[in-house]
């Protein structure tokens, strides 16, 4: 009898996701427990005349349930912190995805058109400012062209703040 192995993309055993569940349900926990030892120390104190017994009721009670309410409060937010920051993570990694998709359907497109090179320096003929070629403010321009290290020092244009062609 030969054993059979499963494929590498299937899941072989069944695992409960225990996690974020059971985090939240001890948190949810901690802060009804916090609030509850604060009911108490209110009721204690309310039904005591000298002032020592009263604080004794809302030092033993109270601050400990104002503890257990602070830290399961704190627990959720950063749970739905981390929560939302894996979200922005995969947005970010579909974004990097569709990017290369666009990117990769349109290097056809993009064949016949001079290669972009970063170290080369252009301007829009009667702009004011220098670009690197690559610059995102030259994207929908029409009449870029490449000027000369002269043309840079001579004071007629400025260095794009955006692409930074000096640096």
């Amino acid at each position: 009898m030969s054993a059979v192995t499963p494929p590498a993309n299937q899941v072989t055993s069944r695992s409960p996701r225990r996690g974020p569940r059971l985090s939240m349900t001890v948190l949810t926990a901690m802060i009804l427990f916090g609030f509850t030892l604060l009911v108490v120390a209110w009721v204690g104190a309310s039904g005591e005349l000298l002032v020592s017994t009263q604080l004794e009721w809302l030092l033993g009670a109270g601050l400990p349930g104002l503890v257990f309410v602070v830290l399961g409060a704190r627990g959720m937010w950063l749970a739905e912190v981390k929560r939302l920051t894996r979200g922005v993570d995969r947005l970010a990694v579909d974004v990097a995805r569709l990017h290369a998709q666009i990117v990769g359907d349109s290097a056809g497109i993009l064949a016949d058109h001079a290669p972009v090179r970063a170290d080369r320096v252009v301007a829009v003929d009667g702009g004011t400012t220098y670009h690197r070629e690559d610059c995102a403010m030259l994207a929908a321009k029409q009449g870029v062209e490449a000027i000369s290290a002269t043309a840079r020092s001579g004071g007629e244009r400025s260095a794009c703040k955006l692409c930074g062609p000096d640096a």
